[in-house]
């Protein structure tokens, strides 16, 4: 393996294990859904601003390494903070700033996908999930013997620690990805923020009415309906699992498993396996709908709420994996030698903006109606998302005739 994907595992790790550790947590100190469903969504709003400057320091100042060791010092330094924090407000405030340390290295991650050769994109990106598969599994494989929020903390903090020596060690890592001159737009931040309404309304950054930024419009918008979708249930669903008397050490599993069958899928994506967008995505829905009708089932009828979600949950990881590859692979070859780092950036600004308004509906929802009819509304928003999927491969098409 290549030593700068190693920085993409740990990375993962930490992300993974933060993602899960900080609703347990905010429970632990008696929280409740709605502040689960808060933090969540306030760690997005941070990612939607963070993102657009992530992107844009990349093109300026393009050095990966600077980026990455700065991102896992700070990282540390808020895992560090957290240790200590004695309220549900210094947790979510904590959560906020890792949305922001975590963030900054994304896309000279993500670029070097991009400057992989086009015909070997869906291979490259599948061993670059593959191995963030890995770190997931890693970072809550760490809390399956979950003890304390102290002891998963300080677990976390060694792991931040350890990206900042593997980085120190790679000598030449500026030298692993390469940003082309054309790439490096001088985007002021006044500009990239306005530049949001255009790509969602389709309007060219350059030239109206060009193919290419529809169907990057159509596509995003894809994105964005699936993600509100993943944080429609996600949000509320450790909190049901908690009620439902499910132990910290089976949160931690559910999700473990999840990772566990994503990394099968991104396994034989790196071998050339499900490269076929349409179909992939197709897929994902099928296996998606299979999944929260389990969860509805154990929600409903209070049936083996462990086993059912265990299954479940085993199923998401597989339908993520198969719908990350297939929206991914289509945006990374319509962007291509286009905007680069700065539309990276502004895609993941768009799927914050869908998860952080999803996580405050999901809260109320979640106060309102209970988490039993959460995912069935979850999944009307991703068969949403495959119309405009389809549409933007319709003018893929187009431009191929």
């Amino acid at each position: 393996m290549e030593k700068w994907l190693i920085i993409t595992l740990l990375f993962y790790a930490v992300s993974s294990g933060v993602s899960v550790f900080i609703p347990i947590y905010i429970l632990t100190l008696h929280g409740n859904a709605v502040d689960v469903a808060t933090s969540i969504a306030i760690f997005s709003i941070t990612n939607i601003f963070f993102s657009l400057v992530a992107g844009i320091l990349t093109e300026k100042i393009f050095n990966p390494k600077l980026w990455i060791i700065l991102s896992a010092i700070t990282t540390t330094l808020v895992l560090v903070f957290l240790l200590f924090a004695k309220s549900v407000y210094e947790v979510v405030f904590s959560y906020a700033l890792l949305s922001l340390t975590l963030t900054l290295p994304s896309p000279s991650l993500n670029l070097y996908v991009i400057n992989s050769a086009l015909r070997k994109i869906g291979r490259v990106f599948g061993k670059y999930s593959l191995i963030g598969s890995i770190g997931s599994v890693i970072g809550l494989f760490l809390g399956i013997k979950y003890i304390s929020p102290f002891i998963y903390d300080l677990l976390l903090i060694i792991t931040s620690l350890i990206i900042v020596v593997v980085a120190l060690k790679i000598e030449k890592l500026n030298n692993l990805v390469k940003i082309r001159k054309e790439h490096k737009k001088h985007f002021s931040l006044l500009n990239s923020l306005s530049y949001l309404p255009y790509i969602l309304t389709g309007i060219d950054i350059i030239k109206k009415g060009e193919a290419r930024l529809r169907k990057i419009n159509w596509l995003m918008w894809a994105s964005a309906l699936f993600i509100s979708g993943i944080y429609l249930f996600n949000a509320p669903y450790i909190p049901f699992l908690t009620k439902n008397k499910i132990g910290n050490s089976e949160i931690f599993l559910i999700n473990l498993l999840g990772s566990l069958t994503s990394l099968i899928v991104y396994y034989f994506v790196s071998k050339g396996r499900f490269l076929r967008a349409g179909v992939t995505y197709r897929n994902s829905l099928i296996i998606r709908a299979i999944a929260y009708l389990l969860v509805f089932i154990s929600a409903f009828l209070s049936l083996d709420v462990l086993y059912f979600n265990e299954i479940g949950y085993a199923l998401v990881g597989i339908s993520y994996a198969l719908w990350n590859v297939s929206i991914s692979i289509a945006i990374y070859k319509a962007i291509r030698n286009e905007y680069t780092a700065f539309i990276l950036g502004l895609w993941s600004a768009i799927n914050a903006i869908s998860a952080a308004v999803s996580s405050e509906i999901a809260g109320f929802l979640y106060s309102v109606i209970g988490f039993a009819f959460i995912p069935l509304i979850a999944f009307a928003i991703m068969l949403l998302s495959y119309i405009c999927f389809q549409k933007g491969i319709a003018i893929k098409q187009k431009e191929r005739a």
